[in-house]
């Protein structure tokens, strides 16, 4: 086999392994309930991705976006949760639009405060809501959640493989 149709064939095979990448499974990433939350909106596409750019403040190179709103269903209580996730092209890209974005909110000082990162993930309060901040593979979450049910919304995305 000659040069030019070996490379041919590794092309073919590169690109066609880029095609294979795993797509998030949306039933697992924003299941119908975490923990007393019961999953109320969901946008995703284009419109996520211009909601996470509004959200940084500029445009973010992403393959795709969800914005996940999560609400306690109940007589006592208000509690709820909005779940920013982007998919960067690469674990890499994920990586550092992850730490751009953090740099950006620890330089700023406001509205944000008590930041703190805990095993690659960055807590911290602001707006009357607990956040985190981190990327697993592909895929960049910003949650921001009551008081009351942070830790068992974290928790679950924590969890996730």
């Amino acid at each position: 086999m000659n040069k030019h149709k070996l490379l041919k064939i590794l092309v073919l095979c590169f690109l066609f392994c880029i095609s294979c990448e795993a797509k998030p499974d949306i039933n697992i990433l924003f299941p119908k309930n975490i923990s007393k939350l019961t999953l109320v909106q969901l946008i995703e596409g284009k419109k996520a991705i211009e909601m996470v750019n509004k959200l940084h403040g500029k445009p973010i190179d992403a393959k795709n976006a969800w914005v996940a709103y999560y609400k306690e269903i109940s007589d006592k209580s208000i509690n709820g949760a909005i779940i920013w996730v982007s998919e960067a092209f690469s674990s890499f890209q994920a990586k550092n639009q992850t730490e751009s974005m953090m740099e950006k909110i620890i330089k700023s000082k406001k509205p944000f405060y008590n930041i703190q990162k805990l095993e690659g993930i960055y807590i911290f309060y602001g707006l009357g809501k607990k956040h985190a901040v981190f990327c697993k593979d592909r895929l960049v979450f910003w949650i921001s959640a009551d008081f009351e049910i942070f830790d068992d919304v974290l928790n679950y995305y924590k969890n996730l493989r």
